[in-house]
Order: structure tokens, then sequence, then C-alpha cells
């Protein structure tokens, strides 16, 4: 899940945020919105893992995290955001392995 919100350095006070998610696998990224995220996690059971607990996988998900870095600005240039330059941050990490 990301939040991305307008880059404003000049001015003070609130600014928008808009939440999504991005699911998929390497070239099949895909973006959802926030009532999208909403149900993909309405449908899951969720148990949060301690760091130590996630073995081998820590360099898939590094991986996967690498890649999304790069995707996601590809993927918000296609959709019409309300942004003149935008920011992007993490908010948080779901894997299903």
């Amino acid at each position: 899940m990301i939040a991305v919100s307008n880059r404003v350095t000049d001015k003070a006070g609130a600014t928008g945020r808009l939440i999504f998610g991005i699911q998929g696998r390497s070239g099949q990224l895909t973006l959802l919105k926030d009532w999208e995220v909403l149900r993909v996690l309405n449908q899951c059971s969720l148990k949060a893992e301690a760091a130590a607990l996630l073995d081998g996988r820590g360099a898939r998900i590094q991986s996967w995290m690498n890649e999304v870095a790069v995707g996601t600005l590809d993927i918000l240039r296609a959709v019409e955001l309300p942004f003149v330059s935008f920011h992007v941050s993490e908010l948080a990490l779901l894997w299903v392995d």
C-alpha cells in the first residue's frame, strides 16, 4: 500500500493524499484504488510475522520492493492525479506466499 501526495515545497498547509495498492508479479504490476485495496483486505486472514520469521523470503521481498519502486512511477503517470508533482510513500506491505 502506498500514499501519493502533492510535493509542495513553497506553500504551507495541508495537501491531499490518495491511497493505492500495488499488486502483481514482475512486468505485471497493477494499481489498486483505495476501495479495491479494502476489498482485497476484507478477503484476507491477516497475521503479522516477526521479521526473524521471514526466513529466505527477505531477498524476494526486497527484490519485489525494488521493482515496485521503479514501476510505481510509470503506473502513476498513466493515471490522472490531481497533483502537479507527486510524492510516493510506502504505508504497508502484505506478502502472500
